[in-house]
Parts: C-alpha cells; structure tokens; sequence
C-alpha cells in the first residue's frame, strides 16, 4: 500500500503494519489509521496517518528522554488493548518542537500504547501527576537532557 507523507515523501507500506487507534488521539478521534515510520539512526519515529499527509505526529520512546519513566496503567486500559499482564507492549510520547528546538517539549502526561501483536494503539491520560504534559526535552542552556 502506498501512502503519502509530508516527510519522506510515498512510502510503501506493508498493511499489516497499520496500526488501529480505535478512539483516534486527543483532539483527532476521526483519525483511526496510523503507520509508525522508523529511520535509522534517529531516535525520534513519525506516527505517520495512512489516509493522508496530515495529521503526523513526532513521537519517542519514553526511555531515550526519562530514565525513570514508569507509567502504570489500569487494568481497563490494559484490557482495552487486549494486553494480558507481563504481556509487553510499545510505549511512545508525542513531541512538540518548536521553531527553536531546544524549546521541544514531550507529553509525558499521555503516552501512547500500542500492542504491536494486534497493532492496536490507544493514547492515555495517566491518572498521576507525576508525568507533565509539557516536560522540556532540553533541560539545560547547552542543550543537554
């Protein structure tokens, strides 16, 4: 399948690769279709919409910016997923960045999930206050996280 991006262009997708996002993302519920793009050698992947150039969305994983980084999720959101405990799935958050990069900011708040077994995906509001919405990629002047 061959489908258009803003970044890199037509692409040619295997269908087996979308990924479903049942309820869409935050303020894109009519959005259902994604396919997530990986380069090499760059950390950041594009959660690219099948149907159309846009919407696409910069995401990383959580663990190439927060060392820490441990969300918990409820059983409902879990199961919504079909992920079984122990099960491992993928984990992303979506980047804003701005004219000036170091000004980038990631949504630790609402990280995406994804069982890549069944390629379903859903974005959740954590219920802790311990992740922002805004955290600064970039923490220091010289660029450093």
């Amino acid at each position: 399948m061959e489908i258009q991006t803003k970044d890199f262009g037509i692409l040619n997708i295997d269908e087996q690769n979308i990924i479903k996002f049942p309820q869409g993302l935050f303020a894109f519920e009519e959005y259902n279709s994604f396919v997530l793009i990986e380069k090499e050698s760059y950390k950041q992947k594009w959660l690219q919409f099948v149907d159309a150039e846009y919407p696409r969305f910069i995401v990383f994983d959580p663990s190439d910016i927060v060392l820490d980084y441990q969300p918990q999720f409820s059983p409902d959101v879990l199961n919504a997923l079909s992920i079984s405990p122990g099960e491992e799935f993928s984990l992303y958050v979506l980047a804003v960045i701005p004219e000036n990069i170091k000004d980038m900011t990631v949504n630790l708040k609402s990280p995406v999930v994804i069982n890549r077994k069944k390629n379903i995906a859903s974005q959740v509001i954590l219920e802790t206050d311990n992740y922002p919405i805004r955290y600064r990629v970039f923490q220091d002047e010289k660029g450093g996280a």
